[in-house]
């Protein structure tokens, strides 16, 4: 069951990120569908959100 859910609109195509309760982090395109095995606080370091 996700808990955040972050949507980004690029210039071709938006993307959907997945936030579950264990920590999984899924990232969804009009194509694609992968898990990201990495750590939350460098995503949001990362990205600056």
């Amino acid at each position: 069951r996700p808990i955040k859910i972050s949507c980004s609109r690029g210039q071709f195509h938006a993307h959907i990120l997945l936030l579950t309760e264990q920590g999984c982090i899924y990232s969804m395109g009009s194509n694609y569908k992968a898990k990201l095995g990495i750590d939350i606080d460098q995503l949001f370091t990362v990205n600056g959100h």
